[in-house]
C-alpha cells in the first residue's frame, strides 16, 4: 500500500508542481496554448469542460498543448482553475488583427475577455487583397484590349506587342505580391476571411484564399486571354480561356489544400520525427510532398477537364517519319508516345519525366509547311535530348531545399528576436516561393534558348523563326 501512495504521489502530485504560461489567442475559435515543461494534455482532457480538442507537440525543448474552445466572438468566457492548479500561472491574451482587446481578467478562476471588430483593418484587408488588385487587373485587361485591337502585320510586331503584354502582366503579379503580404502580415487575412464569412477554419479558408488569390495575379491572362489568342487566330477562344483556368488555378488550389491539411493529420510520433529533423532533411521530404501534391492535380486537369479527342490516325506516319528522321539526325532517344490531339491553338509540347511523350495539335500540323514543322519538333527532341524535364525538375528540387532552408533560419532567429509570429512565416514564404518561381523560370529561358539553337540549326534561322511565328509553344 506505501508503494501506492508513493506512486500516487509522482504521477499525481508533481507533475502539478511545475510553473505552466498560457496564451489565449482569439479568432474565430478560441485557443489556449499551455506551455510546460512535461505533458499535460491527458491530465487537461480529464479536468478541462467544454473543449473541441486538446493535442500537444513537443516543441524546442518544451510541451505546447493546444486547447481549441468555442466562443461568440464578442466575449470570452472560462474557467481555467485546471490549468492554474498545475503550479506558477501567468497568462496573456492575443487576438487576431480584426479584433481589439477591450478588457481581460481572471475573476474567481474564470478567465473573461472582451472584444470588438477593428474596422479599420478590416476595410484595409480588403482593399489590399481584392479592392486594389482588382482594379489593378480590370486596367491590364483594358490595356490588353486596346493593345490587342489592330492585329500585327509581322512577325516582329507580333513580337513586341506580346512583350508589351508581357511586362504589363508581370508588373500586375509584382503588384499583388506587394499588397498580399501585408494583408497576410497587418490583416490576418485568412482569419479576416473566416470571420468575415462566418464559416469554416484558417486552413480551409487559407486554400479558398489562395484560389481567390491566384485568379486576382492571373486575371490578365484569364480574362484577356480571348484578346492575345486573337494574335494566334483561335477561333474557340471561349474554351481556350477556360484550359488557362485549368492549367494556372485547379492544379495550385488542390495542391495547396493537400499541403496544408496533411500535416494536421500526421500522428503526433510522426511530426515529431520530422520536426527533429535537419531542416534540409525536412525541407527536401515536404518538398517531394509538394510535388505529388501539384503533381496529381494537373495530370487530372489534363487527362479529364482538358481531355481532347486524340486524332492520331490520321497523322500519325506522317509525323512518326519526321520524327524519326529529326531523333537520328540529333542522335536522340525515340519519344515513348506521339500523340495527336484536335486543339484550336497551333502548339507542340514534350511531356513525362522518365518516358517523354510528345503532343501536337492537328491545328500546328495543318498551318505549316513540312520545313516549319521540321523545326518545331527539332525543338522538342532537343528538349528530350538535353533532358530538359529531368534537368528542371532536379534544379527545382535543389534550389527549394536552398531557398526554403535559408527561410527557415531567418525564421528561427526573427523568433528569437520578436517572437512567433506565423503571418512574418507566411510572408517570408511567399516571397520565397515566388523567388524559386522567378529563378526556375529563368533557368527555363535558358533550357529553351539551347532548344532554339539546336532547331534553327537543324533548319535554318529563318525557318524557324517564321515558324515561331505561327506557333505557341508549351514546354
Amino acid at each position: 500500500m506505501k508503494y501506492f501512495g508513493f506512486l500516487l504521489f509522482l504521477f499525481v502530485l508533481i507533475p502539478q508542481t511545475f510553473g505552466v504560461n498560457m496564451t489565449v489567442d482569439l479568432g474565430d475559435y478560441a485557443y489556449l496554448k499551455v506551455v510546460s515543461d512535461k505533458n499535460i494534455s491527458s491530465y487537461l482532457e480529464k479536468n478541462l469542460k467544454d473543449y473541441e480538442n486538446i493535442h500537444s507537440r513537443f516543441e524546442d525543448g518544451e510541451y505546447k498543448t493546444y486547447i481549441k474552445v468555442k466562443w461568440n466572438r464578442g466575449e470570452f468566457i472560462y474557467n481555467i482553475s485546471p490549468i492554474k492548479k498545475l503550479g506558477n500561472f501567468s497568462y496573456n491574451v492575443e487576438s487576431d488583427a480584426y479584433l481589439s482587446v477591450v478588457e481581460s481578467k481572471v475573476n474567481n478562476d474564470t478567465l473573461i475577455v472582451k472584444v470588438e471588430p477593428n474596422y479599420k483593418i478590416i476595410l484595409l484587408g480588403l482593399c489590399l487583397f481584392i479592392v486594389i488588385p482588382l482594379i489593378s487587373g480590370l486596367l491590364v485587361v483594358g490595356y490588353i484590349r486596346k493593345l490587342t485591337k489592330n492585329l500585327p502585320s509581322s512577325i516582329r510586331e507580333r513580337a513586341e506587342l506580346n512583350k508589351k503584354i508581357g511586362i504589363f502582366t508581370i508588373l500586375h503579379m509584382l503588384l499583388c505580391l506587394a499588397l498580399f503580404i501585408p494583408a497576410l502580415f497587418i490583416c490576418d487575412l485568412p482569419a479576416l476571411v473566416v470571420y468575415l464569412l462566418n464559416w469554416g477554419d484558417a486552413i480551409c479558408v487559407m486554400t479558398i484564399i489562395i484560389g481567390i488569390y491566384l485568379i486576382i495575379v492571373f486575371f490578365p491572362a484569364i480574362f484577356g486571354v480571348k484578346y492575345t489568342l486573337k494574335i494566334f487566330d483561335v477561333k474557340n477562344r471561349k474554351g481556350a480561356s477556360l484550359e488557362v483556368v485549368g492549367v494556372l488555378i485547379l492544379p495550385m488550389v488542390v495542391g495547396f489544400f493537400v499541403i496544408s491539411q496533411l500535416p494536421s493529420y500526421l500522428p503526433d510520433e510522426l511530426y515529431n520525427t520530422l520536426a527533429n529533423l535537419p531542416i534540409p532533411i525536412r525541407i527536401a521530404f515536404w518538398m517531394v510532398v509538394g510535388f505529388i501534391a501539384f503533381y496529381i492535380p494537373g495530370r487530372l486537369v489534363g487527362n479529364i477537364i482538358m481531355k481532347k479527342k486524340d486524332k492520331s490516325e490520321l497523322y500519325y506516319e506522317k509525323i512518326s517519319k519526321l520524327v524519326d528522321e529529326l531523333t537520328k539526325k540529333l542522335n536522340a532517344k525515340k519519344f515513348k508516345k506521339i500523340k495527336i490531339i484536335d486543339g484550336d491553338m497551333a502548339n507542340a509540347m514534350v511531356v513525362g519525366l522518365f518516358n517523354e511523350k510528345l503532343i501536337l495539335t492537328t491545328k500546328l500540323i495543318n498551318i505549316l509547311s513540312e520545313d516549319e514543322l521540321k523545326a518545331i519538333l527539332a525543338h522538342e527532341i532537343a528538349h528530350k535530348k538535353k533532358k530538359h524535364i529531368k534537368i528542371g525538375l532536379f534544379l527545382w528540387f535543389i534550389l527549394g531545399v536552398f531557398i526554403f532552408s535559408s527561410i527557415n533560419y531567418i525564421l528561427d532567429v526573427i523568433k528569437k528576436v520578436f517572437g512567433d509570429y506565423w503571418m512574418v512565416g507566411i510572408s517570408i514564404f511567399t516571397i520565397g516561393y515566388f523567388s524559386l518561381f522567378v529563378i526556375v523560370m529563368y533557368l527555363s529561358r535558358r533550357r529553351e534558348k539551347e532548344a532554339d539553337i539546336i532547331a534553327s540549326q537543324i533548319t535554318s534561322p529563318k525557318t524557324y523563326i517564321k515558324a515561331l511565328g505561327s506557333v505557341q509553344c508549351e514546354r
